[in-house]
Parts: C-alpha cells; sequence; structure tokens
C-alpha cells in the first residue's frame, strides 16, 4: 500500500510561510510552557513567603507568651514574700513588741458622749 502524500496549496507555492507556521505553533507551545512554568514558580514563591511570615508570627508570639510567663512567676513569687511580709507585721507578738503599742495607756473611765435629739441631725 503506498501513502500519499498531500501537500497543502500553503505549503506548494509558499515553502518558507508554512515552514515559519509550524515554527510558529511550537514556538507558541513553547512560550505557553514558559509561562505556565513562570506563574507556578510565582505561586510557589508566594507561598513560601506567606507560610515564611506566618511561622515567624507564631514564633513571635510564643516568645512574648513565655516573656510574659516568666514576668508572671515573677510578680506571684514577689506578691507572695510581701503577703508574707504583712502577715509578719500583722501578728499578736509583733504588735505586742511594738514601740507604739507600749506607749499606749489604759483608760481607766472612758468618757462618752450621747447626743440627744437635734434639729441639726433632722435636717
Amino acid at each position: 500500500m503506498k501513502i500519499i502524500n498531500y501537500k497543502s496549496n500553503l505549503e506548494i507555492y509558499t515553502p518558507h510561510i508554512a515552514a515559519r507556521t509550524k515554527s510558529s505553533g511550537a514556538a507558541r507551545e513553547s512560550i505557553l510552557f514558559h509561562s505556565v512554568l513562570a506563574a507556578l514558580v510565582f505561586v510557589f514563591c508566594a507561598l513560601s513567603l506567606v507560610y515564611l511570615s506566618h511561622s515567624n508570627a507564631v514564633a513571635t508570639k510564643g516568645y512574648q507568651i513565655k516573656q510574659l510567663q516568666e514576668e508572671r512567676a515573677f510578680l506571684q513569687s514577689e506578691n507572695d514574700i510581701w503577703n508574707l511580709k504583712v502577715t509578719r507585721l500583722q501578728s499578736l507578738q509583733e504588735l505586742e513588741s511594738s514601740v507604739h503599742v507600749s506607749q499606749m495607756s489604759v483608760i481607766s473611765e472612758p468618757s462618752v458622749f450621747i447626743a440627744k435629739s437635734s434639729e441639726f441631725a433632722k435636717r
């Protein structure tokens, strides 16, 4: 069986244009491939930057949380120390040995003023 190779009118009359048309199709495919490849590289880079900024933000928040937890622990321990000092100063033994308490005197007969009805208080 014989294979017949038919050429188009464009190939018969203008072979250089036909060759350019075939090569321009390959060039279009090449341009399309490179465009898609460039778009994929751009998307990959954009996603990488988003991931990097997100992980950086998470690390920064973690560092801030750690610092605040350390500060909270320090303030709690300082509060406990102050509470112990207040308790010690309020203890009965401390009050009995205080200079101000030892200078106080006992009143034998306290005087009490009892006000009877007054016009000023009723206003």
